[in-house]
């Protein structure tokens, strides 16, 4: 959905097939929110409401239009996290995965420690995401979603917890020997 002036999060409620009522799913900072436990060929609907708070005081949007959809195949579940250094100093640290069948792109989640919302970080085409724009010295949660051509998020991942300067300090040297032999030579060879 687009943003609501001033809101500082939103409500999301959904009506499940066969229900006249629609109930609170959940709360997010973000402009959109993932929702799971969908059964495939059924019909759901879904209404926002904006919240705004302002010196102490809530306010809540009416509830949007009501938007439906029935769920189509899902791509499979992401596999395999693995976190990595993306330079030969040792100071980035990325994540790769398995490739998830069904799926054409995938999206990033985090939540920091202390924090109840998760953010979108990003989507990617590939199996592997930077984490260059993370606060190093705080603590993160990380979950990723494939997604389909048709949009369809799948299951979540298992969610990834780390503190990338402890781990960097922790496991730079081996990472840093993967990465070393990870490196190829092409090319014809000359003697010096």
């Amino acid at each position: 959905w687009t943003t609501s002036p001033n809101a500082t999060h939103y409500l999301v409620y959904m009506k499940k097939p066969g229900s006249a009522e629609y109930k609170k799913v959940g709360k997010t900072k973000d402009t959109s929110y993932i929702v799971e436990g969908f059964k495939k060929g059924k019909k759901y609907s879904f209404k926002v409401k904006a919240v705004a708070t302002l010196n102490n005081v809530t306010k809540e949007s009416p509830l949007s239009t009501a938007k439906s959809c029935k769920l189509r195949e899902t791509p499979a579940k992401v596999k395999g996290i693995k976190l990595f250094v993306s330079d030969l100093k040792g100071a980035d640290l990325a994540m790769q995965w398995d490739e998830a069948k069904g799926a054409k792109s995938y999206v990033v989640y985090i939540k920091q420690a202390g924090e109840s919302y998760w953010t979108n970080y990003g989507s990617t085409a590939n199996i592997k995401c930077s984490l260059k724009r993370l606060d190093y010295s705080k603590k993160y949660f990380i979950k990723i979603y494939s997604r389909s051509s048709g949009n369809v998020l799948g299951p979540a991942s298992k969610t990834i917890t780390v503190t990338p300067d402890s781990y960097l300090k922790k496991n730079r040297d081996r990472l840093l020997a993967s990465k070393v032999r990870g490196i190829r030579y092409y090319g014809d060879k000359k003697d010096d």
